[in-house]
């Protein structure tokens, strides 16, 4: 568990912020925003201050219980393990996004439908960056029947959907200060960077098979 203490404390933190928060909370509290930056959901202060900790504690069993299950242990091996950097990264993201949703409820200045996208995309980034470190899992990475048959179409796969997540992450992140249009562009090629890997590394087995 001590992998995941780094996100395991963040929601430690929002949680105290939470309690903190609580009672100056408004009736009904805004959780939600449609891409043209309006608010189209509330929800009441117990809703906003405890749905973001379940699923805190939910993605905690989860990353934790996942590299125990898994027949090929050896690619979560130690806590530089691109998994556990990813699970912590994950789980810091959803620990800020409960304390900036309780903290635009308190009146702060926060303009969160730029600020989502802003963090999936760096979150799209630093993924991207791991890729090509991630060794062959069943709930790690690019998982396909030709990745999973063959190591090599892993690593070759991992090298060139890296840099397809990392553009995305980078034009969804600067997307989201172009208005709605520009949202659904960097929307689209963060599609474009999941589905092209898959694609590729069919081609690319296809292709060693042949030779």
């Amino acid at each position: 568990m001590r992998q995941l203490a780094p996100g395991a404390i963040g929601f430690a933190a929002s949680l105290a912020f939470a309690g903190w928060a609580y009672r100056k909370l408004p009736s009904d509290v805004v959780t939600h925003w449609g891409v043209d930056g309006r608010p189209d959901g509330w929800s009441s202060p117990l809703t906003a201050v405890l749905v973001f900790p379940a699923i805190g504690l939910l993605l905690l069993l989860v990353f934790w219980v996942l590299p125990r299950i898994d027949p090929r242990r050896e690619a979560y091996t130690g806590s530089s393990s691109p998994y556990w950097i990813v699970a912590n990264i994950v789980m810091l993201v959803v620990a800020v996004l409960h304390i900036v949703v309780l903290g635009n409820a308190l009146g702060w200045a926060i303009r969160i439908p730029i600020l989502v996208p802003v963090m999936v995309g760096g979150l799209f980034v630093v993924i991207g960056i791991l890729m090509p470190r991630m060794q062959p899992s069943w709930f790690m990475g690019i998982r396909t029947p030709w990745t999973l048959s063959s190591d090599e179409v892993w690593a070759r796969t991992h090298r060139m959907g890296g840099k397809f997540w990392v553009g995305a992450g980078v034009l969804l992140a600067l997307a989201a200060l172009g208005g709605r249009f520009w949202l659904y562009t960097g929307i689209g090629g963060a599609a474009f960077a999941v589905l092209a890997p898959v694609v590729y590394s069919w081609w690319l087995w296809r292709d060693l098979q042949g030779s």
